[in-house]
Order: C-alpha cells, then sequence, then structure tokens
C-alpha cells in the first residue's frame, strides 16, 4: 500500500491529516503539522505527489479522536488486554506502533474535550495521550523513525467513546534530583 492509499484512506475516515518528512513524526517544510491538517482530497493528493513516501500523520483534535499511547509496561496483546481489564477500558481500534522489539500501542477512541500531554505513567505502563488541544499520530503504515518498523492495525474494531479512565489521566509528576 502506497503512502497516498494510507492518506487516502485516513480522509475517507474523516481524520485530517498531513504530510510529515519520510521516516519521521515531524511535518514536511511549509506545514504547520495539526494546525495545516486537511481532509481535502485535492490538497491531500497535492502533498502525497509533491512527496510520495511522506509519513502520515493524523491530527487527533480536528478527527475527533483520543488516542491513548501505550508506550511502555506492554509485553504481547495479553498483556495489553489484562492493563485493558485493570482500567475498564473497552475494546476499540488499536495500532501497534513501529516500536520494535518492544510492544507499544495506541488505543483510538471517539470523543472530545480531554487535553493533550506528554508522559502519563500508571504502575509500570506509561505514554501519551493525544486529545483535542494539540498534536497527532501516525497512521498504520506509517515508518518508525526509530525502528524502521511500520505501524500495524492491531483490531480493526469500532471506535468506541473515549472511557472516563483515559479522560481521568494526568501527566505524570516530574521527578527531582
Amino acid at each position: 500500500m502506497s503512502f497516498l492509499d494510507i492518506a487516502l484512506n485516513c480522509i475517507r475516515r474523516g481524520w485530517h491529516i498531513f504530510p510529515c518528512i519520510p521516516t519521521t513524526k515531524k511535518p514536511i517544510k511549509d506545514c504547520s503539522g495539526y494546525l495545516d491538517a486537511s481532509a481535502d482530497e485535492a490538497r491531500v493528493r497535492g502533498w502525497w505527489a509533491a512527496i510520495p513516501n511522506a509519513n502520515v500523520a493524523i491530527a487527533t483534535g480536528k478527527s475527533e479522536l483520543i488516542v491513548l499511547d501505550v508506550d511502555n509496561g506492554l509485553k504481547s496483546e495479553e498483556h495489553l488486554r489484562a492493563f485493558m481489564a485493570a482500567h475498564d477500558l473497552p475494546e476499540t481500534f488499536a495500532v501497534r506502533t513501529g516500536r520494535r522489539p518492544d510492544f507499544a500501542v495506541q488505543l483510538y477512541y471517539s470523543g472530545r474535550d480531554c487535553p493533550t500531554f506528554n508522559q502519563w505513567k500508571i504502575g509500570e505502563h506509561g505514554g501519551d495521550l493525544r486529545g483535542s488541544t494539540w498534536g497527532h499520530v501516525m497512521a498504520a503504515g506509517c515508518i518508525h523513525p526509530d525502528s524502521g518498523e511500520r505501524y500495524e492495525v492491531l483490531w480493526n474494531l469500532p471506535f468506541a467513546p473515549v472511557p472516563n479512565w483515559v479522560r481521568a489521566l494526568r501527566p505524570a509528576k516530574k521527578e527531582i534530583g
């Protein structure tokens, strides 16, 4: 699947996207990232005509998505299910990130009015929250900048509404010392 195909699949879902420098999470030159994100097919085609191998970034706020990024503490899909059960998180669309050999996952929820921040931590688990205030996530099929591996759809399920546990998350307190 080409990066243009990935981009078009995203806008068919109603997501607002923008191109990133190939194999990175950084917007291309002259693109202000999530601020310039679009679901306009002509604009999207123009971006990928200019840079066919650009990674595809999804602007969570404009797309009315809340994405719980679990970067730490998971070892497998079984561990993910246990984490979700422990926090009463419903099954939803999920993407395994390109971080390898780690098992990192992004859980996509529908919703608005949820903040974006880096570095939540609960026990051994942690990651980021991409909500409605700023930021983006990489679409399935994109290349991770560190590992060179692709993001992959783990569960192609309908989007669950953002759960209260996710809404209640806050950034981890920084350790002094």
